[in-house]
């Protein structure tokens, strides 16, 4: 009985080792996977010496979180420069309400300035909470039609410590000014683009629904006035986004310098730890379909202004602009 039962023992034993061990495997050959199929450097790549490369990496590991390394070094090696690998903990983190964190929620800072410009911020935003991006979205749009309620010579909208983020939010608290248009998009690997749009608070990418905001999207009187959009080398990632998106208007002037170039569409896809695996799938395209595909080179602004640290000069070329503009 004894011998019999050692024997179940180490049977148990085994089969638990073995479970383990394809655990292991299929957790990182799901990021492979992905990577494979979803990166815009996939066709870059050697799969075959990555995919080995890995295993062996793996061989002797007995958990999940031994495998983060090697992870993280396939991801440097697709070499765009914003996908990134979030461990458990740190997705934890932007799971929270940013209170939850101990943490003040970035919201829209408006007013108007001289009694003739209306003038507001687009914080970046990190969380990943849904009733996070509520509350931004409904008290910028607030805010904005505040400012719409006095006579305007123009907008100026800026964009210089937006350093990234949830590009969502951020869409959705210019829905005034960007609802139903053809702004900004992404074009993947295979060439193929596809646009964002936003329509009374639901926001597409291509077809497909990406988010619904609970939100009444007001009606401005003022979107043809002049808008001067400030931009700076700060301004990144989701930040260049907006900014690709606004420039896609007439009446908009983008005014700095030029943006801080990860101007690359990413995506997250939850693992079996609730890490996050966030690809860097498309580069992001402008109205016309234009690319900007370049790491680094970010968004070239219609006027150069290289002191944006100078909110006095900046703000005083932001209200020259719109005076100089033509009367509509």
């Amino acid at each position: 009985m004894k011998t019999a039962f050692l024997f179940l023992c180490l049977s148990v034993a085994c089969y638990t080792a073995q479970a383990q061990a394809d655990s292991v495997k299929n957790y990182v050959t799901t990021a492979l996977d992905l990577m494979k199929t979803r990166s815009v450097n996939k066709n870059k790549i050697n799969w075959t010496e990555v995919y080995a490369s890995s295993y062996k990496a793996i061989a002797n590991a007995k958990t999940i979180k031994e495998t983060y390394p090697t992870l993280e070094a396939v991801i440097k090696q697709l070499g765009d420069a914003h996908s990134n690998f979030y461990r458990p903990a740190q997705v934890s983190f932007i799971l929270k309400r940013y209170s939850e964190n101990g943490q003040k929620l970035p919201l829209v800072e408006a007013k108007i300035i001289d009694q003739q410009y209306g003038y507001f911020t687009i914080p970046a935003i990190g969380s990943y909470n849904f009733p996070d991006w509520q509350e931004y979205v409904s008290y910028a749009l607030a805010e904005i039609e505040k400012l719409d309620k006095q006579p305007l010579k123009g907008w100026i909208i800026d964009l210089r410590a937006n350093e990234g983020g949830m590009l969502l939010p951020m869409y959705a608290a210019l829905s005034p000014f960007v609802e139903n248009k053809k702004l900004m998009g992404a074009r993947n690997a295979d060439g193929i683009d596809t646009y964002f749009n936003i329509k009374k608070g639901v926001i597409y990418e291509g077809k497909k629904v990406v988010h619904r905001f609970a939100i009444k999207v007001p009606k401005i009187k003022q979107l043809q006035k002049p808008i001067i959009v400030l931009t700076s080398k700060r301004t990144a990632s989701s930040g260049e986004f907006i900014t690709i998106a606004l420039s896609g208007l007439k009446n908009v002037t983008i005014l700095g310098t030029n943006t801080g170039g990860l101007t690359s569409a990413n995506q997250e896809h939850p693992l079996a730890d609730n890490a996050f695996l966030v690809l860097t799938e498309g580069s992001t395209i402008d109205y016309k379909g234009t690319a900007f595909d370049v790491v680094g080179k970010g968004v070239t602004p219609n006027i150069q202004f290289d002191n944006t640290k100078d909110n006095e000069a900046i703000l005083k070329k932001a209200k020259e602009v719109i005076n100089s503009a033509p009367k509509k």
